[in-house]
């Protein structure tokens, strides 16, 4: 009878010993570490909500969309998080070479063991990233004077609608492409806030005045924005045409914006660590 192969499985199995004790060393030492920083980050993630509300009470008001202070503030965020950037970068492309790895035939036990660990290594690294990402982003919006919200409105419009980057959230999102839940949910409720402003400036203008026509004609695209959303949940402002006064505020930033944005941080970059209970909630 003709002697089968092993397969890639059953050689990895026959090195699983020695990867499943180093797992658990990592994970008994990671755990605690894990625990300290996802406090943190919730702990700083609240003291965000106590001085300028929950993501969703950011009022943009009737003014500019965003301001040029806004976007230097917003710009200074981003510069803060750009070592993250290259971690999780670093990380992903661990992840993908363990994908390409794996397709692999004949490979030695000492290489799949090696391999592994180097996987588990940067599966551990995600989960602290997360929470790293979050204390980082949160201590800057702090110092910057800037909600979640507010964090969340020029992020949106400027990297999704204005530049047109396609989200990837979708580790909380149940398709690719589409923001989560809780984020679209925000930006409606912003959205909402955005026309009631502008419908009440324009009304103590006269009629006729040209800028009372202005506003009234930008809370009806805002309107038609906030309707598409609630029809299309998980989607973002202006998908298929970005508005002109929005265009306009996001092109002396349009370079700068371009250099800051990061798909490796991406799907992480909006979420808030939430206590549940005994653990947490990323959404």
């Amino acid at each position: 009878m003709e002697k089968r192969k092993p397969t890639r499985l059953k050689r990895l199995a026959t090195g699983c010993g020695l990867l499943i004790l180093a797992v658990v060393l990592v994970v008994g030492i990671g755990i605690f570490r894990l625990t300290s920083h996802y406090n943190k980050a919730y702990n700083t993630r609240t003291e965000l909500a106590e001085q300028f509300g929950e993501r969703d009470q950011y009022d943009p008001g009737a003014g500019p969309v965003i301001t040029p202070d806004q976007f230097n503030r917003f710009l200074r965020v981003r510069h803060s998080l750009a070592g993250m950037c290259m971690k999780f970068s670093v990380n992903n492309q661990n992840l993908e070479g363990f994908n390409e790895f794996d397709k692999r035939e004949d490979v030695p036990r000492g290489l799949i063991i090696k391999q592994g660990l180097k996987t588990t290594a940067s599966m551990f690294g995600m989960a602290r990233g997360l929470a790293d990402l979050a204390i980082i982003r949160n201590e800057a919006l702090l110092e910057q004077e800037m909600g979640l919200g507010e964090y969340i409105w020029i992020y949106t419009l400027s990297y999704y609608g204005a530049l047109g980057q396609d989200p990837v959230l979708g580790m909380t999102s149940e398709k690719p492409g589409q923001l989560a839940g809780g984020i679209s949910s925000a930006l409606q409720a912003m959205i909402s806030q955005r026309v009631a402003a502008l419908g009440k400036a324009a009304a103590v203008l006269p009629e006729g005045n040209d800028e009372r026509a202005r506003q009234q004609a930008e809370a009806e695209i805002w309107r038609q924005a906030g309707t598409d959303l609630a029809a299309k949940p998980g989607r973002f402002p202006f998908t298929d045409e970005v508005p002109g006064f929005l265009w306009r505020e996001v092109e002396p930033f349009r370079s700068q914006l371009e250099e800051t944005f990061c798909p490796a941080t991406d799907p992480m970059e909006l979420l808030r660590i939430k206590k549940m209970g005994g653990g947490y909630e990323d959404r």
